[in-house]
């Protein structure tokens, strides 16, 4: 079923989850940032 065809309930739930989610996960990356500096770097860095 699609949101389009009455199933608003889950996808709701299930649009409010992701954004709670995104939300959770860009505060941990803020804080990882200010605390770790370069923690969130993809790779170690060339020397």
């Amino acid at each position: 079923m699609s949101e389009r065809n009455g199933d608003k309930a889950r996808f709701g739930r299930l649009r409010k989850q992701k954004v709670l989610l995104r939300k959770r996960v860009r505060e941990l990356r803020k804080a990882l940032e200010t605390k770790g500096g370069m923690a969130l770097s993809p790779r170690a860095p060339e020397k």
